[in-house]
Formats: C-alpha cells, structure tokens, sequence
C-alpha cells in the first residue's frame, strides 16, 4: 500500500470516528498492525514483537479496525444495478449475444 493511501485511509477512520488515538497508540500504528495480520497472514505473537504491545493490546486494536473496516464496507460495497445492461456489453460482439433479450414462443406439447 503506497503511503499517500495508508495515510488518507488513517485520516478517514480519524474523520468518521470509527477510530481514535489511545494513550498509547495512534491510528496509523493500529491499521499498521491491522494491515500486518491481515496482510502478511502472521500470528498476533509476531505483532507483539514487533511493535512492542502486549497480546491482549494487539487484539483489542486489531478488532477496533476490523469493525472500522466494517462500517467502511456499507459504504463502499453495494449491490449492482441489474436495471440496464452497460454500454461494454451492448457495443461489444463478443458479450452482446448471451445477454440479448430474444422472444421465446412456447410451443403446446400434445
């Protein structure tokens, strides 16, 4: 993640108030961490060593932005409008045809 992005995402859960500094960690050190399990698939024992807090202190703050990253989702993730088909697949040959409405008479089966 480039750090223009880490910081403007820090600066939002700041903003929204999803997140806020504790006396001993700020935000930027908790989506850090955040970032590091989830990231890097390693084990709450190796945040512990290295950003130097205790186990039950990485576990608080790893949930604290888990639920950040939760609220962010219902903004940020929705449903698709199914209501027109976009102009990619109309103007395109290749995906057009599978999607082309085409009318369909039932034939009676004596």
């Amino acid at each position: 993640m480039d750090q223009h992005v880490f910081i403007r995402l820090a600066d939002f859960f700041r903003k929204e108030g999803w997140l806020e500094d504790t006396r001993n960690m700020i935000i930027e050190e908790q989506l850090a961490i955040f970032l590091t399990i989830v990231g890097h698939n390693t084990t709450n024992r190796y945040c512990q060593d290295r950003f130097q807090h205790s186990g039950e202190t990485i576990s608080r703050q790893f949930r604290a932005v888990l639920s950040a990253c939760l609220k962010l989702s219902k903004l940020v993730i929705h449903s698709p409008d199914f209501s027109r088909t976009p102009n990619q697949i109309l103007n395109s040959h290749r995906f057009f045809p599978a999607f082309k409405v085409t009318k369909i008479s039932l034939m009676n089966v004596v």
